[in-house]
This record gives C-alpha cells, sequence and structure tokens, in this order.
C-alpha cells in the first residue's frame, strides 16, 4: 500500500486489536454455556431469520440425499 494512504487507511478503518479484543471477549466472558448466540457490541442478539433454521436444514439434508446418496 502506498505510504500517503496509509494516514487516510488509519482514519477510515479500526485497527486489527480491536477486532481482535471483541473476540477474546465474546469467548472467554459470555460463560453461560449457551452454544449459538450471536454477539454483537458486546451484547447477546436475537439471530434473524432463526424460525427458518429448521426447514432450510432439512431442505439442505433432502438435496444431499437427492443428489449425493442415490
Amino acid at each position: 500500500m502506498p505510504s500517503y494512504i496509509l494516514p487516510i487507511r488509519n482514519l477510515i478503518f479500526t485497527p486489527p486489536s480491536k477486532g481482535a479484543s471483541r473476540l477474546y471477549d465474546a469467548a472467554f466472558d459470555f460463560n453461560d454455556e449457551v452454544t449459538g448466540i450471536f454477539i454483537n457490541k458486546g451484547k447477546e442478539t436475537a439471530i434473524k431469520f432463526s424460525e427458518h433454521e429448521e426447514p432450510v436444514l432439512n431442505r439442505l439434508c433432502d438435496i444431499y440425499k437427492h443428489e449425493f446418496l442415490v
């Protein structure tokens, strides 16, 4: 990356350490032993379209069986 772009990059994008710290906090701060949660800005957030999860997985399973397990 050209050196004259670096100051602009630092103004627009957050440093990688911020994302790494969010990932670390999400991995070790939520000790509820609950899996499958979505964490957004340090808070547990409901997953959109979660009501469609089972029909989609069933359809994928049917497609797999039809295409690969003939």
